[in-house]
């Protein structure tokens, strides 16, 4: 939040002034805009700034800018994708938990990655573990949207993945 001046941190002779409301003043002098906002009992901030023209300020609570600005930060970067990891030999009710999770993740909106991984000689169940991965997707059917699993490989090392999108 640090982009913007305030008040006093504001150096041209004449500023662009909009009311909290959005409603446009027009040119008026720095001292006059400075008044008017001590006067409301609210900041003066400039929230458009020309090189070499008259920059435009806006009368608004800038805590309440800071706040919201802080909190914006936080919702985004609550946004990213959880990923569900779990190999092949995991136990029935360990798979069950594992898919409670994603339920409840689901539930919240979030996006989720669902990962089956096949090491060493566990590739050799291949087809077991695609029939594994799909067999729990079924559980999700709507609560979720996904697209075809796809299969990455790498020397002794195997993903089978998919995104659930909540619907």
């Amino acid at each position: 939040m640090d982009k913007y001046k305030v008040n006093g941190e504001i150096n041209s002779s004449s500023v662009q002034l909009v009311l909290q409301d959005g409603k446009m003043i027009g040119i008026v002098p720095i001292f006059e805009a400075l008044q008017r906002a001590e006067q409301e009992e609210l900041d003066l901030v400039e929230v458009a700034s020309k090189k070499d023209g008259i920059p435009v300020c806006k009368l608004m609570d800038y805590g309440k800018l800071k706040y919201k600005g802080s909190k914006q930060k936080k919702i985004s970067h609550n946004n990213k994708v959880k990923e569900i990891r779990f190999n092949f030999n995991i136990a029935k009710h360990d798979l069950e938990t594992k898919n409670n999770k994603v339920v409840s993740l689901l539930e919240h909106g979030k996006k989720v990655k669902y990962v089956i991984e096949l090491r060493g000689r566990q590739m050799a169940f291949m087809t077991d573990a695609k029939d594994k991965i799909e067999d729990s997707l079924l559980l999700f059917e709507g609560k979720a949207k996904w697209d075809k699993v796809k299969i990455s490989k790498g020397g002794s090392f195997c993903r089978m993945m998919t995104i659930l999108n909540p619907i």
